[in-house]
């Protein structure tokens, strides 16, 4: 069996995907296919499989007059 590249079984990048198999990082977004309910996808690299968790995160601001 491959060794891991990362000491943990799971990675955590803002817009990106990283591989927890092979560290190749890619578009999350893209690799989900725009789809908030993936729970599965497959690293374009080494094309393992690997379950991803999406969230959004919404920052609202002010206007002031």
């Amino acid at each position: 069996m491959a060794k891991n590249k990362y000491p943990t079984k799971q990675t955590k990048c803002i817009d990106d995907c990283i591989c927890p198999y092979c560290g190749h990082k890619f578009d999350g977004s893209n690799a989900c296919n725009g789809d908030m309910d993936c729970v599965v996808i497959q690293c374009p690299q080494c094309e393992r499989e690997m379950e991803v968790s999406l969230s959004i995160e919404y920052m609202c601001t002010a206007i002031e007059n």
